[in-house]
């Protein structure tokens, strides 16, 4: 069992619980960042939104689906970069 950092004063105010990032830190040590409430709520709407219009990119083939998935590609490319 590892520390967990919360800023709630009662584990009843946290309702909806996403991960949202997830790292190592050290040998045998992970990080786990995540979020509560309606920040939770948004991001899970935002991973089905993006699930779907991934979903959607799978129909295309040849050119189309490489236009599709280019905005995807370079989001991607610039989180790597950030990192």
């Amino acid at each position: 069992m590892g520390d967990v950092c919360s800023h709630v004063g009662k584990t009843d105010e946290i309702k909806d619980f996403v991960i949202t990032e997830e790292s190592s830190i050290a040998k045998g040590i992970r990080r786990i960042v995540a979020v509560t409430g309606q920040e939770a709520h948004e991001a899970s709407r935002g991973a089905s939104e993006f699930s779907k219009r991934l979903d959607w990119i799978d129909t295309l083939s040849g050119k189309e689906k490489d236009a599709a998935l280019k905005p995807f590609l370079s989001v991607s490319l610039h989180r790597c970069l950030a990192a």
